[in-house]
C-alpha cells in the first residue's frame, strides 16, 4: 500500500453511507474519513503510541481493523491491547479511545448492527490487506460494491447466527435428474431410487413417469447415450472405451441401445 499518502488519523467525521445487505437485511454502513485506509506512520508523535482521539460515543456500532503492531483501546477505564489482525467491535454508546501504535495500518466504520459488547476477532491478515487494497482502489473510483462485499463478511463474526435446519427435499424431478445424472455409468436399478426416495418401487417408476415422460429404465439409457455423444464429439476414445464410461459392459449392447435411441429421436 501506499504510506505516502497524508491520511488523517484526527478527522472522525462521516461522509459516506452505504447500504449493505447482511443476514439477507439491507443496512447501513457509514464510512467514516478514517474508514479509507490510513498510517499511523504518518501521524508520528516521538516513539509512542499515536492517540489522536478524546474520549467518544457513537450513535451506531463501530467496527475496526488493524495490521501492524499492537495497539489498544480504552473502553470504559479498562485498557484493552488488540494485535494485529485484529478485528474488533464497539457498541454504540460506549466510551472508547483507539491509541494506535506508529506504523500500524488502520480502519473503521459504523455500522446500523445490534452489537452489544467489546468484542475482538483475529482473522486472516491476508483478507484485511486485501480489503484495505479496494479501501485505496476507491481512490480511482466510486464502486463500493466491492467494500460492501468485504463488509458483510466481516459483519458475520459479530451477529449471532440464525440456526438453519435443512429439510428433506420433496422436489422428486430435481432429485430424480440429479440421481440419473450422477450416477448412468453405475448398474444401477429402479430399486436403487426407490431407495433414495425412501419409497417403494412401484411409486418410484410412477414418479420417474411423471417428471421424465418415460420408464426409469429408457430415462438411464437416455442419459447414458447423450453422456455418449458428448464423449463421440469432445473427444478421440474409441467406441468400446466410451461404452465402458456410460455403463455398458459390451460393445454391442451400446449400439444397440445407441440405434434404439437414434429412431426414437427421429420419429
Amino acid at each position: 500500500m501506499n504510506k505516502s499518502k497524508d491520511y488523517k488519523i484526527e478527522i472522525h467525521s462521516i461522509n459516506n453511507e452505504i447500504i449493505v445487505n447482511i443476514d439477507n437485511n439491507p443496512t447501513k454502513v457509514f464510512l467514516q474519513r478514517g474508514f479509507y485506509y490510513r498510517d499511523a506512520a504518518n501521524n508520528k508523535k516521538d516513539n509512542g503510541p499515536v492517540t489522536p482521539f478524546a474520549p467518544h460515543i457513537h450513535n451506531y456500532a463501530e467496527i475496526h481493523f488493524f495490521l501492524g503492531d499492537d495497539c489498544s483501546f480504552l473502553i470504559d477505564e479498562r485498557d484493552i491491547t488488540v494485535s494485529s489482525g485484529t478485528m474488533v467491535s464497539i457498541p454504540k454508546n460506549m466510551y472508547h479511545v483507539p491509541r494506535i501504535s506508529n506504523g500500524t495500518q488502520h480502519c473503521a466504520f459504523q455500522i446500523d448492527l445490534p452489537i452489544s459488547e467489546f468484542k475482538s476477532v483475529n482473522i486472516s491478515t491476508g483478507l484485511i490487506e486485501e480489503f484495505f487494497k479496494e479501501i485505496n482502489n476507491l481512490e480511482n473510483s466510486d464502486d463500493h460494491s466491492r467494500i460492501a462485499s468485504y463488509i458483510s463478511l466481516f459483519a458475520s463474526f459479530f451477529i449471532k447466527a440464525k440456526k438453519l435446519h435443512a429439510n428433506r427435499s420433496t422436489d422428486y424431478g430435481f432429485i430424480i435428474d440429479s440421481f440419473l445424472g450422477l450416477n448412468y455409468s453405475k448398474p444401477i436399478h429402479l430399486a436403487d431410487l426407490a431407495e433414495e426416495l425412501h419409497i417403494s418401487t412401484k411409486q418410484a417408476e410412477r414418479l420417474v413417469v411423471l417428471h421424465t415422460g418415460c420408464t426409469f429404465n429408457t430415462a438411464l439409457t437416455n442419459n447414458r447415450i447423450r453422456a455418449a455423444e458428448h464423449l463421440m464429439k469432445t473427444t478421440s476414445l474409441s467406441i468400446s472405451e466410451i461404452a465402458n464410461l456410460v455403463g455398458y459392459e459390451s460393445h454391442s449392447g451400446f449400439w444397440k441401445a445407441y440405434k434404439r435411441y437414434r429412431e426414437q429421436r427421429k420419429s
